[in-house]
């Protein structure tokens, strides 16, 4: 469905990433505390995947929003 966009919708699937993965590396204290939405599946480095994000994120704001 791309209801009426002018490009059809981009997206892309990170694998290993569970649901929780999308958040900011947990410090030790709260992976302590939360579990749950700090541990990561195997094959999964929470840390590598935000740096590469983040960046491709800032680059996407960059190109579109900077005018």
């Amino acid at each position: 469905m791309d209801h009426g966009l002018p490009v059809k919708p981009d997206y892309h699937v990170v694998p290993n990433a569970g649901h929780w993965a999308f958040l900011a590396p947990c410090s030790p204290e709260l992976t302590k505390a939360f579990p749950q939405s700090c541990v990561d599946l195997p094959g999964f480095d929470r840390v590598a995947f935000h740096k590469e994000f983040n960046a491709d994120v800032r680059a996407f704001f960059q190109k579109y929003l900077s005018r």
